[in-house]
């Protein structure tokens, strides 16, 4: 639901002012009952970044690397096309062990 959208990016703003993240990171967050809960917030965020990348067609190592050296970067410009997608990316865990 968009109330669900808008409250997931007013929480991932928060945290990552509230922590200073610079770089990337990844975030998983429940909805139920209307209500949103973070599970994780991670900064290593090396399988997610490339996933990412790929599902939304931007460079978030580019971007990543101009935030953590405080250079300009144009996130909010170039990440909320997101909503305008015709697909999802799903990940999936692949586990080593048979």
């Amino acid at each position: 639901s968009d109330a669900d959208w808008n409250g997931c990016r007013d929480i991932a703003t928060k945290v990552c002012e509230r922590l200073e993240i610079t770089g990337p990171f990844n975030m998983q967050v429940l909805s139920k009952d209307g209500k949103l809960k973070v599970i994780e917030t991670n900064v290593r965020a090396s399988r997610s970044l490339p996933f990412s990348s790929k599902v939304l067609d931007v460079d978030f190592v580019e971007i990543a690397t101009r935030a953590i050296v405080g250079a300009e970067t144009e996130y909010q410009t170039r990440c909320d096309r997101q909503r305008e997608l015709t697909h999802v990316g799903v990940k999936v865990p692949q586990f080593s062990w048979k």
